[in-house]
């Protein structure tokens, strides 16, 4: 009778230490963007309390943004130039990705950002739209945009912050944030 209790306690233990709890991490979003035909091989890493992630799909830069407990808490999708319809398709994979949205919901995030069939020449200034869950910004102009995703769960207090740097047809730099 010892034995059983024993081993029906083990056996809770081990599937108890198992469950998750429900935050995403870099590794589940990478599976989940290979589900979607994208896969996306970390070329940077750099760690300290935060952990960032970077790698490069079809020519766009993905950042993956991890707390101390490895939970993905922000995510960018950025392209330089013109995004087009490859860009769209990729912003719309890494939403259902990193938030489980259904295509619906996804679809209702970009329109409400204004990436719908293609994307705008400017957004001037940053387009912004909040969910129980989660924060979107994306901002664009003629150099490239960029979309971010806060989790709203693990980063509460910090709203997103998208930063475009250009440089103007003169010998001085400009840094513009949006």
């Amino acid at each position: 009778m010892k034995r059983l209790i024993v081993l029906l306690t083990v056996i809770c233990l081990v599937f108890c230490g198992c469950v998750r709890t429900g935050e995403r991490d870099s590794l589940d979003f990478i599976s989940t963007m290979a589900k979607y035909g994208y896969e996306c091989v970390v070329e940077e890493v750099s760690s300290g309390e935060e952990t960032r992630e970077s790698c490069y799909v079809s020519g766009f830069k993905i950042s993956l943004f991890s707390n101390s407990d490895y939970k993905l808490y922000r995510l960018s999708v950025t392209y330089s130039g013109k995004g087009g319809k490859d860009y769209i398709d990729l912003a719309r994979a890494a939403v259902m990705s990193m938030c489980l949205y259904s295509e619906n919901q996804t679809s209702a995030v970009l329109e409400t950002l204004g990436i719908n069939e293609t994307l705008p020449d400017s957004t001037k200034g940053v387009a912004r739209c909040e969910t129980g869950e989660f924060f979107f910004s994306f901002t664009c102009d003629n150099a490239g945009g960029m979309l971010v995703i806060d989790s709203l769960r693990l980063n509460p207090t910090q709203p997103a912050t998208v930063t475009v740097r250009t440089t103007v047809p003169s010998p001085e730099k400009a840094e513009t944030t949006l």
